[in-house]
């Protein structure tokens, strides 16, 4: 997990529901979770459920503002169990983001900082 001052995007804290399947059998269907932070780069989910570091993700999310469905492939970046320094959940880190989403995030996280 890098630390703030080791990651190339600003990130904010977030509300946003994550559908994500496993890019490698999508036929398990999606699963949904509670993204806390959003960047360009990624995303932090909070859940109990891990995937593996290094699975790759099919993701869907939409952003409040500006309103968009940002459709990504994904790579679990780490993740990590409950523990006294935090919640548990994943980093994900998105692959093969467009153009347009990467703007709409970037404008996203810049205006709600």
């Amino acid at each position: 997990m890098p630390s703030a001052k080791d990651r190339r995007f600003l990130r904010r804290a977030v509300q946003v529901t994550f559908r994500v399947r496993d890019a490698e059998d999508p036929a398990q269907g999606d699963l949904l979770f509670d993204a806390v932070d959003l960047s360009q780069g990624g995303a932090f989910l909070r859940s109990d459920l891990l995937f593996d570091a290094g699975q790759e993700l099919g993701v869907t999310f939409e952003l409040p503002d500006p309103e968009r469905s940002v459709n990504v492939r994904a790579r679990v970046a780490w993740a990590t169990r409950a523990d006294h320094k935090g919640a548990p959940g994943m980093g994900i880190s998105f692959v093969d983001l467009a153009g347009p989403d990467r703007e709409a995030i970037a404008a996203f996280v810049k205006k709600w900082r």
